[in-house]
């Protein structure tokens, strides 16, 4: 017991230096900026509100004297998953030998989804802390049947659903693992009654909400709590339209994104160890337990229809980790000869550092400035008192945390698209409307929008709304909107500001104009042109982004980009053009940038350049009829006219992409 207990002290030192040294120095993508605010000031964060993660968030910010908040939070995130690493270790030592339980929990540590989130703050490092001590607390109970243990079960298991809900899926099997050894535990009713009361017991945690209502009122799910209410606001009403509503087709590809979770979270060459553990687990008479765990956890997980996924799938690999532990202790105590035993050993290490270094890249954020670089060079583009109208989490979140945490730019006005729209199924009215009162204090034009009694539902959601609170601020002050949607899809506000406004990429940004008052492609491309160079775009072109939420600023810059060379081209200034169509094929080697920088090269007179541009598009797809058409002009001596009037062969093109991309 004791040497276990050293072990398990040396793999938190270990894995606390390993995730402190590779945190994020600042705000990362999707909800960290939001946690990370609202831990700082005590306030209600998104449904469920967190109040654990919260209350642990500041005490962080508190006892760690240096660094910004920002990165406080982050490494006592890092510090928590450094700790489940080493309970996790407590809880396979249950199962298997020590140096089995230290190579699996170690080779968890290092898998690329864990590693990942515990890099920057997030709720998911502490679900993963508390399952592990639950786990390791029912395992403990099955070896030596100390009903204390199952007093501290209650405990913990209260507390993760204060952290988080998805906990509860752990729960079924739990309590299958402990009647499956004694089912008289439920006829006892001094310990059933002692473990309801101490598993209620820290529930009362969640009343920090209603204790942080006020202080949070003008706060974005401060104001959205103050609409759906306590019950509400924990049972995550506005997320259930996510929830158990997917086609089977959208089933199917979540079926293959786990799966495909599943083959990057182990080295190649382990997978066959979880099929191989579950059968020496069924032998050791868990697998109900653990298989009822998997089952429950990947079954909601394969229905909840959100980007950021995979961290939910944390618990499935955690359990699984016992898989892989059995089948590499069997293979492992199969060996018999003193040399093959002595070569057994030095493998398993030689396994856990090959994984670590081939996660590295994925998940080291020592140097993750660009998410907070694109807030701020956001901030640097809007004029004083404009209002900014965000569209994605991660670059929101991060400007939220300037304002909010370090103070900078209180002038402006900020509305978040997607909850403008939050009218949750069911519910009697706009969820939103609290948030819009605080939006509004700073604008008399959106004073009169803050309770949009004359505004249906369908009228909110579709965005109708929105349009027409921006149609009288644009009367007042500037209008941006973070984006109007991407290669494959144009938002539905972006569609309706375009009846009556024009739309001109800014910058990292786009400004809503009056059609009267559209400025010049000239005069659009000389802004564009003294934006970039003034920005900070650290790790945009180095970076590795291999998550789907990692790809949202990123994904955005290529955009803007391919907008800012679009517009050089219909002026004519050729050069700006190649410049920022090769910017965007930095960051999205999509075919419209291709095209584009084809074009401007072409109307330089550069013709063998723009071969090449177009012969790497028809490698990738023959059949792209910008490229053709490029290639027969190119051949036919015909150079391309740069002045943005068409050909009578430019409504033939590919997509409305691709013709976007050339004036031809």
């Amino acid at each position: 017991m004791h040497a276990s207990r050293n072990i398990a002290i040396v793999i938190f030192i270990l894995f606390s230096v390993l995730y402190i040294g590779t945190a994020c120095p600042t705000v990362y993508t999707m909800d960290n900026g939001e946690l990370i605010v609202a831990a700082y000031g005590l306030k209600i964060a998104h449904p469920t509100g967190y109040p654990l993660f919260c209350i642990l968030g500041k005490i962080g910010t508190l006892l760690i004297p240096f660094g910004s908040i920002a990165w406080r939070v982050n490494a006592l995130n890092a510090i928590i998953a450094a700790g489940a690493v080493s309970i996790a270790f407590l809880a396979l030592s249950e199962v298997v030998r020590r140096r089995y339980a230290v190579f699996s929990a170690a080779l968890f540590g290092v898998s690329p989804v864990f590693w990942g989130a515990a890099t920057s703050a997030e709720v998911h490092s502490l679900n993963v802390l508390l399952i592990a001590t639950q786990l390791l607390l029912v395992l403990r109970w099955r070896a030596c049947r100390d009903n204390r243990l199952l007093m501290y079960l209650a405990v913990v298991s209260g507390l993760a659903l204060t952290n988080h809900l998805s906990s509860i899926l752990i729960m079924p099997g739990l309590l299958w693992g402990i009647l499956q050894c004694d089912k008289s535990i439920l006829r006892n009713r001094a310990i059933v009654l002692k473990s309801v009361l101490l598993f209620l017991l820290p529930l009362c945690l969640y009343l920090y909400l209603p204790l942080r209502a006020e202080a949070s009122r003008g706060s974005i799910w401060g104001d959205l709590y103050q609409s759906v209410g306590f019950i509400g606001h924990i049972t995550g009403r506005q997320f259930r339209n996510l929830m158990f509503h997917s086609s089977s087709e959208e089933i199917r590809l979540q079926i293959m994104w786990f799966l495909k979770l599943l083959v990057t979270q182990y080295p190649i060459y382990l997978i066959w160890a979880i099929g191989l553990g579950a059968i020496l687990i069924k032998h050791r008479g868990l697998i109900e337990m653990f298989g009822t765990m998997i089952a429950l956890n990947v079954a909601y997980n394969i229905n909840y229809a959100i980007i950021d996924i995979d961290e939910y799938y944390l618990a499935t690999f955690l359990v699984m980790t016992f898989f892989v532990a059995a089948a590499v202790e069997h293979v492992g105590e199969s060996v018999k000869t003193p040399v093959g035993q002595r070569v057994a050993a030095a493998v398993l290490p030689v396994i856990v550092i090959a994984a670590a270094i081939t996660t590295f890249p994925r998940a080291d954020k020592h140097d993750a400035y660009y998410i907070m670089d694109h807030a701020q060079n956001t901030m640097k583009t809007l004029p004083q008192n404009a209002l900014y109208v965000a569209c994605g989490d991660a670059s929101f979140n991060a400007m939220l945390y300037e304002r909010v945490v370090e103070g900078k730019r209180q002038d402006l006005i900020f509305l978040h698209r997607n909850i403008t729209k939050i009218w949750p199924k069911d519910h009697p009215t706009w969820a939103a409307q609290y948030y819009y009162e605080s939006a509004s204090t700073d604008s008399p034009v959106m004073s009169w929008y803050r309770w949009p009694n004359h505004y249906s539902r369908d009228e909110i959601r579709s965005e109708r709304f929105l349009r027409d609170v921006i149609a009288e601020v644009i009367k007042e002050r500037p209008v941006y909107i973070g984006c109007i949607g991407n290669e494959y899809d144009v938002h539905p506000i972006a569609k309706l500001l375009e009846e009556d406004f024009v739309i001109i990429p800014e910058g990292v940004t786009y400004r809503v104009y009056p059609k009267s008052e559209k400025p010049t492609p000239q005069e659009v491309v000389k802004i564009n042109e003294k934006l970039w160079k003034s920005y900070e775009l650290r790790g945009i072109y180095t970076r590795s982004f291999q998550s789907r939420v990692e790809r949202e600023v990123p994904d955005l810059y290529a955009m803007l980009y391919l907008a800012y060379g679009d517009y050089a081209l219909k002026s004519g200034l050729y050069k700006p053009a190649e410049y920022a169509f090769t910017q965007a094929l930095r960051i999205d080697p999509h075919p419209k940038a291709k095209n584009g920088l084809a074009v401007s090269l072409a109307c330089q007179h550069r013709y063998k350049d723009a071969e090449k541009v177009w012969q790497t598009i028809l490698a990738e797809n023959p059949k792209d009829r910008t490229a053709l058409r490029g290639l027969a002009m190119i051949q036919k001596e015909q150079p391309l006219k740069g002045n943005g009037k068409k050909t009578p062969d430019s409504t033939d093109s590919n997509s409305s992409a691709n013709e976007s991309a050339s004036p031809m």
